[in-house]
């Protein structure tokens, strides 16, 4: 989460080759909306008959550090590759947290937040969500991505994406060779969580074009009204404090990395 999957979704879903659910980038399934039952997650793929066709898949960053989806995943699919992307995890903790208030689900200061959300922290400890995915699938099963790569060389990225999923690369697109999905702090909270809230329950029931529409037509804008670089930077006092929380995992990480890296 906060690691690039919106680049992943929009340069393999423009390829032609890869299927994605329709209409929308994330099902939440495995984590959110389970208890659908599979054929409501599996009407997400109809459009999954083109011949050109070579893979089926999905972009879940809110499946990583989740405790129930790796066996709902394994139960359902078996055994199938998975792409984890390695963000630094100090900065993706605070990304985490202003993707929160950029959604309006929090106001509260860092710390404070991280209290309501222990995901802000959570999914940053890769040592030991790594773990837990390997002890559902084999590290064999788990391929191991750099954002840093994404960020110095966008072909390089892509031609290890498409290696970890058995695809031909293509040249990455000019459209996705400058920074998307960049974070806004919203104008207002609560504008910002009843959009959330509703596109959410919309998705729900499956709704995808509706909230498509209602993007095209600015309801995005009108939420998000204030823009990019409002709530960007970590204070020095947020980044050594992100640094305490997450040290031991950081350490640990380092090992675990090597040993799927090299498996």
């Amino acid at each position: 989460m906060r690691s690039a999957t919106t680049w992943v979704h929009r340069y393999l879903k423009d390829r032609g080759d890869v299927c994605m659910p329709t209409d929308v980038k994330e099902t939440f399934f495995f984590d959110r909306r389970f208890e659908k039952g599979l054929d409501w997650y599996a009407r997400h793929f109809q459009n999954c008959q083109d011949r050109r066709t070579r893979i089926v898949m999905e972009v879940g960053p809110s499946y990583f550090h989740s405790d129930e989806v790796p066996e709902r995943i394994r139960d359902a699919l078996g055994d199938i590759p998975l792409v984890v992307i390695y963000r630094d995890p100090v900065e993706r903790s605070f990304s985490h947290f202003a993707h929160l208030r950029r959604y309006g689900f929090t106001s509260l200061p860092l710390r404070e937040a991280a209290q309501e959300f222990p995901e802000i922290l959570a999914a940053s400890r890769y040592a030991e969500q790594l773990r837990r995915w390997a002890d559902h699938f084999g590290r064999d099963h788990l391929n191991i991505l750099r954002l840093d790569t994404l960020r110095t060389s966008p072909d390089q990225f892509a031609a290890n994406l498409t290696e970890a999923l058995g695809l031909p690369f293509v040249p990455v697109p000019e459209a996705l060779r400058t920074p998307v999905n960049r974070s806004a702090v919203p104008e207002s909270n609560v504008l910002a969580g009843v959009a959330w809230r509703v596109a959410d329950v919309l998705r729900g029931w499956r709704l995808h074009k509706i909230v498509e529409w209602a993007k095209q037509i600015g309801v995005k804008e009108v939420a998000m009204s204030r823009t990019t670089e409002t709530r960007s930077e970590m204070s020095k006092a947020e980044r050594r404090w992100l640094r305490e929380q997450l040290e031991s995992d950081i350490q640990r990480t380092s090992q675990v990395l090597s040993e799927v890296e090299g498996s």
